[in-house]
């Protein structure tokens, strides 16, 4: 959850790329990635899970990344989470 938030690793360098009319595809890919983070021993990851399970990824969006949910940015992580999810790396 630490690299998801607005001004964050992954959040904010998406942010500045889209800034300069650049598609931030692999951040994106990365967001995505970081979105379905899975490890039973770190705190942050289980929470992110939960709220994931129970609220769904526009809710993280939203509330975490501070992301329109409709936004470029975001319709662009989903759609990296559904290619991951067709390539077998989340589920």
């Amino acid at each position: 959850m630490r690299k998801l938030g607005p001004d964050d690793r992954l959040v904010g360098s998406a942010r500045l790329v889209e800034s300069f009319g650049i598609k931030p595809e692999n951040l994106a890919t990365a967001i995505a990635a970081a979105i379905h983070y899975v490890s039973p021993g770190d705190a942050f990851a289980v929470e992110l899970g939960r709220l994931r399970a129970e609220k769904g990824v526009d809710y993280i969006l939203e509330n975490i990344c501070k992301l329109d949910p409709k936004g470029d940015l975001a319709m662009l992580i989903k759609e990296k989470i559904e290619m991951l999810k067709g390539m077998g790396y989340i589920k």
